[in-house]
């Protein structure tokens, strides 16, 4: 955690977990913590330089020493958003490419007098 937003111990120990949630997705995340809804999540992160930057939150309310708390796992979907958005690139190229040829080939029809 102290690696994907930031901080060093000092500066998470007694913090509120929203203060790590982007200020605009905030209201979601409250949302989620109010209702008790404990399925998985994507939102934006917060990061100490303010960098926003997707997450998935797995969140789960346990009973823990008499009271109940709320613990969440959080994973960076940095590089998986990254990469989904190199194979739509690639997918799109490709599409390109696959027109491309269609019309190239249909001209070369029309030039040679092949017509359909």
């Amino acid at each position: 955690m102290y690696e994907m937003f930031g901080y060093n111990d000092d500066e998470v120990i007694g913090r509120d977990a929203l203060d790590f949630i982007a200020p605009e997705a905030r209201a979601l995340s409250k949302e989620r913590i109010s209702s008790g809804n404990e399925e998985k999540y994507e939102t934006t992160g917060f990061k100490k330089d303010g960098t926003i930057f997707p997450i998935n939150v797995y969140p789960r309310e346990l009973h823990m020493k008499g009271k109940q708390v709320r613990i969440s796992v959080v994973r960076d979907l940095t590089e998986q958003k990254n990469m989904e958005e190199e194979v739509l690139k690639s997918k799109n190229i490709q599409s390109v490419g696959t027109l491309a040829g269609g019309i190239a080939h249909d001209f070369n029809n029309l030039f040679n007098g092949n017509h359909r």
